[in-house]
C-alpha cells in the first residue's frame, strides 16, 4: 500500500472523524496488522474498549483504488512496540508541552499503540491508467458494453497470513499498471516494434494490450480522445470547486497535463489523431502563454471555441497581445467566461470582448467583483446587442447584473448571483426574468430587490408569469427573498425547487397565503442544504404534496428527515410524500444506520416503498456487506457530491463556475 500511494480515510467504523493525533505508522514488507500510534486521550481508545471490532479503509483519490481492513483493535502501551514504530515525523503530531514530560517523543505517557488484526482485507483497484480508461469508455459507448475499469478481491483471515507478500506485490503492481506502464513502453517504441509485439510481452513482462488500439482508425480513435478529455474535465471541476487545482492551462506548476497533451505524447500515431483532433484544442484561456494560445487557435482550426477570460488591474502588456490574437475569433465563440475587476486597465479589453461579434455563442458568464470608477462603465448595461442569437445560457455575478447584461431574449438558463450589496428595482428584475421568450431555469444568489425586507418589494397582486420555468433556486440573505419570489411567480410547469439558506421563519409569509398549497402543482424535486426543524419540515409536507425525489445535503439534518418520513403525520395519519421514490442523504452510517433500514421497511409496510436511496459518503458500500439485505429492498447507490444544476450531465456540462450553491 505504501507503494500505491494510498492514504487512511477512517479509522473506525463507527466514528468517521479523522483525528490528527492517530499517525498510522509505516508498513514493513509483510506486516499484515495496521499500527497506530495515538493520544490515549482520544475518544477512539473508549471506543475500542466498549467495541474492539474496527474498519479501517484507505482511499487513493487520484487512482480511486481503495482497501478495506475489517477486524479486531488491540491497545497497548508497549514502549519497545512504541520505538520500534516511532518516526520523527510523529512529534508533529502530538506536540511538546513543554512540561519535561509530555515532550512528543516516544516516551510521552499519552503515546499508545492501536494495532488492528484483519480478519478481512477487500480492495479494489484500476487496472487502466487515464488513457487505457478513456479508451475502454469509449468503446463501451459505441458497442454498448459495461467497461471494467478495476476488480475488486476479498483476503480472509487465513489467507491473509499466506497471502500478504503476493498482496503486497500486487498493490506494488496495481501502481504501475495506474501510472499506465503500458501507454509508456508504446510510446518508446517504434511503430515497427508495434506490430511484431502484437499479443505478445516485452522485456519487461507487460502484454502490450495498446498495440490494437494503436490500430483503431483515426476516427474512432479521435472520438475515444474526445471521451476522455471530457472525463478530464470533470475531474478537473470536481478540483476546481474544492480550490486544490491551479490552472490547468496557465504557467503555473501544474500537477498533471492536460488530457489533449498528455495523449500526444503517447506515440506518434496518437499525436497525430490528436493534433487532427480540433475539438481537443477548443479551450482557450487568458492565463495561458502567448504561445499556447496560438498553438490552440491553430490546432483548433474551425471549431468553435471555449474562451476564459481572468483579468485584475494589473493588466500585463503581454495580455493585449493575447487578446489581439483571441479576439478575431469572436465569431467561433460558443462559451465564453469572463471574470474580472472593472477597472481603467481591464474595461478597454472587456469591451472588446463584449461588442464582438459572436453568432454562435450558447453561454456567457460575466463576474465583476469591484469597480473602481462607475461612470467607467457601460451605463447602457448593453454588450453583444443584436449579436448573440444563440445565446441560450447567461451567468451575471456581482456588478454584472448592473453594468453588462447582454441580450436575453432565448435564453433558457439564467444565473443572478448578487455577490456584492448592491439591489435593483422589482421593474428591473421583472424585465430580466420575463425577457426571455422559453426561461427553464432560474438561479437566484442574495436578496436581489430594492428594500427586500419590505412586502411591498414583491408585489403578489400582479405575479410574474414563467409559464416555462422547469428549475429554480434560491440562495437569500435577509430571508425575505423566498417567499417574495415563490409568491411574486406564477410557474405552473415548475419541477425543481433548491433552497439553501433558508432559516426557521422565512417562509412564513409563504405558508400564511391560502393557495400555498397549490402554487406549485408539478413540483416534484426538493432540495434542501440546510438544517432545519421538524416543524418545517412538516408544512414542506403540505406545501410541497407531490414531491417524488428529495434530497438533503446537511449531514445533521438526515436522522430528522429518515424519522419524518419513516412516519405517519399526526394531522391526518398520512405518511409524508406518498409519492417519494428517490431519497438523497449525506449520513454518518454509524448513527443512521437504523434508522435507513427502518424508513425502508416502514414506508414499503403502507404501501409507499422507496425505490432508491443515495448516501453521500466516500466509502463505497461494497466493502459494507451488511447492507446486501437493503440491497433487495431498494437501489442503493454512494455519491461524493451532488448532481450539477439543473438536471445535466456533469461528465460533459461541468460547470466549474457554480461555486456558489455548494
Amino acid at each position: 500500500m505504501s507503494a500505491s500511494k494510498l492514504d487512511p480515510y477512517t479509522a473506525n467504523a463507527e466514528n468517521n472523524e479523522h483525528n490528527l493525533q492517530e499517525r498510522l505508522s509505516a508498513f514493513s514488507e509483510t506486516q499484515v496488522t495496521l499500527v497506530f500510534l495515538a493520544n490515549n486521550a482520544s475518544h477512539k481508545f473508549e471506543e475500542i474498549e466498549n467495541d474492539a471490532h474496527v474498519n479501517v479503509n484507505f482511499l487513493n483519490n487520484e487512482t480511486t483504488a481503495w482497501a478495506s481492513f475489517s477486524g479486531r483493535a488491540n491497545i497497548s502501551q508497549d514502549k519497545a512496540l512504541i520505538k520500534k514504530h516511532w518516526s520523527s515525523h510523529v512529534t508533529a503530531y502530538f506536540g511538546d508541552l513543554k512540561d519535561g514530560t509530555h515532550r512528543g517523543d516516544e516516551t510521552d505517557p499519552r503515546i499508545s499503540v492501536i494495532e488492528v488484526v484483519p480478519d478481512e482485507i477487500r480492495y479494489w483497484f484500476p487496472t487502466k491508467g487515464v488513457i487505457s480508461r478513456a479508451i475502454e469508455a469509449g468503446v463501451g459507448a459505441m458497442t454498448g458494453r459495461a467497461s471494467a475499469p478495476g476488480e475488486i478481491r476479498t483476503i480472509n483471515q487465513a489467507e491473509a497470513n499466506l497471502y500478504v507478500p503476493a498482496l503486497r506485490a500486487r498493490v506494488v503492481f496495481m501502481d504501475h499498471q495506474a501510472e499506465g506502464p503500458q501507454d509508456k513502453i508504446a510510446a518508446d517504441l517504434p511503430s515497427s516494434q508495434f506490430d511484431q509485439d502484437v499479443g505478445g510481452h516485452n522485456a519487461l513482462g507487460y502484454t502490450l494490450r495498446i498495440t490494437p488500439v494503436y490500430r483503431l482508425s483515426p476516427e474512432i480513435l479521435s472520438y475515444i480522445f474526445v471521451i476522455g478529455q471530457a472525463l478530464d474535465l470533470e475531474d478537473f471541476a470536481d478540483d476546481w470547486e474544492r480550490g486544490a487545482l491551479l490552472d490547468k492551462y496557465s504557467d503555473s506548476t501544474s500537477p498533471t497535463q492536460p488530457f489533449e497533451v498528455l495523449v500526444t505524447h503517447v506515440c506518434s500515431h496518437f499525436r497525430k489523431v490528436a493534433i487532427g483532433t480540433q475539438v481537443l484544442w477548443s479551450s482557450v484561456t487568458l492565463g495561458a502563454t502567448l504561445h499556447k494560445i496560438e498553438t490552440y487557435l491553430a490546432r483548433s482550426y474551425s471549431c468553435r471555441l471555449s474562451v476564459r477570460v481572468e483579468l485584475d488591474n494589473t493588466t500585463p502588456t503581454s495580455t493585449h497581445s493575447k487578446v489581439d490574437l483571441v479576439v478575431p475569433h469572436c465569431h467561433r465563440y460558443q462559451d465564453l467566461v469572463i471574470d474580472t475587476v472593472c477597472g481603467a486597465n481591464t474595461l478597454p479589453i472587456l469591451r472588446r470582448f463584449c461588442r464582438a461579434t459572436t453568432p454562435v455563442l450558447r453561454q456567457l458568464s460575466i463576474g465583476f467583483h469591484e469597480v473602481e470608477d462607475p461612470t467607467i462603465a457601460d451605463r447602457d448595461g448593453g454588450v453583444f446587442q443584436g449579436n448573440a442569437p444563440k445565446l441560450s445560457f447567461v451567468r451575471l455575478r456581482g456588478l454584472a447584473l448592473h453594468f453588462f447584461r447582454p441580450p436575453l431574449n432565448n435564453v433558457a438558463t439564467l444565473h443572478l448571483d448578487q455577490t456584492i450589496p448592491l439591489p435593483m428595482l422589482y421593474t428591473t428584475f421583472r424585465d430580466m426574468v420575463t425577457a426571455p421568450s422559453i426561461l427553464r431555469n432560474l438561479s437566484i444568489y442574495g436578496d436581489i430587490i430594492y428594500g427586500v425586507d419590505n412586502d411591498l418589494a414583491w408585489p403578489t397582486n400582479n405575479p410574474i408569469h414563467l409559464p416555462y420555468l422547469r428549475c429554480l433556486r434560491i440562495c437569500g440573505i435577509g430571508g425575505s427573498i423566498y417567499s417574495g419570489l415563490l409568491l411574486g411567480i406564477t410557474a405552473p410547469a415548475l419541477e425543481s425547487l433548491v433552497l439553501k439558506d433558508l432559516k426557521e421563519h422565512d417562509l412564513e409569509r409563504f405558508w400564511a397565503s391560502p393557495i400555498h398549497a397549490f402554487r406549485f402543482p408539478l413540483l416534484r424535486s426538493l432540495t434542501f442544504l440546510d438544517c432545519v426543524s421538524r416543524d418545517v419540515y412538516i408544512k414542506i409536507f403540505h406545501s410541497f404534496p407531490a414531491v417524488s425525489v428529495f434530497t438533503a445535503t446537511h449531514q445533521i439534518m438526515a436522522d430528522r428527515v429518515l424519522l419524518l418520513l419513516s412516519e405517519p403525520l399526526a394531522t391526518d395519519g398520512v405518511i409524508p410524500w406518498p409519492q417519494l421514490h428517490t431519497l438523497s442523504l449525506c449520513v454518518n452510517l454509524s448513527i443512521s444506520e437504523p434508522l435507513l433500514f427502518e424508513v425502508v421497511k416502514q414506508r414499503k409496510a403502507v404501501g409507499y416503498p422507496l425505490t432508491k436511496l443515495r448516501l453521500g459518503r466516500r466509502q463505497p458500500l461494497s466493502v459494507l456487506s451488511r447492507y446486501t439485505d437493503l440491497a433487495k429492498e431498494v437501489i442503493l447507490e454512494t455519491f461524493v457530491e451532488f448532481d450539477g444544476w439543473p438536471n445535466n450531465n456533469p461528465a460533459f456540462n461541468s460547470d466549474p463556475d457554480d461555486i456558489l450553491f455548494v
